[in-house]
Parts: structure tokens; sequence; C-alpha cells
């Protein structure tokens, strides 16, 4: 319910604002690689299916191409 409450404001400030959504962190505990049980990840699904489209950016998961 918390999740859906947060994505319902983005929502409305993205269609606001109209800037583009970000999630910083999705690793279900800092500074590791879990992903299992993020609620980050739960968040930026809710936005999808309401059709926001959502970019996620985490060191510990995303691989760094230099």
């Amino acid at each position: 319910a918390q999740s859906l409450f947060l994505a319902n404001i983005v929502e409305e400030k993205q269609s606001q604002l109209n800037l583009p959504v970000s999630i910083l962190g999705i690793a279900f505990k800092p500074e590791t690689n879990l992903l299992d049980g993020s609620c980050a990840i739960l968040l930026k699904n809710q936005l999808q299916d309401m059709g926001i489209q959502v970019e996620t950016y985490d060191p510990h998961i995303d691989q760094l191409s230099l």
C-alpha cells in the first residue's frame, strides 16, 4: 500500500511537471546486489503499469562500461 501511495504521488507530479522519472538505488539493502523483495522494483513496476517510463540506476547492480 505504501508503494502504491508513492506511485500515485509520482504520477501526479510527473503529469504536472512533465519531467523524467528516475529511481536511484534498486537493491533490497544498501550497498548490496540483492534484488529479492526490492521496494524500488515494486514502485518501478507500479509506475510502468500507470504508463510512466522509469529509469533506474544502482551502481551495485548496473554494470558500468568504462
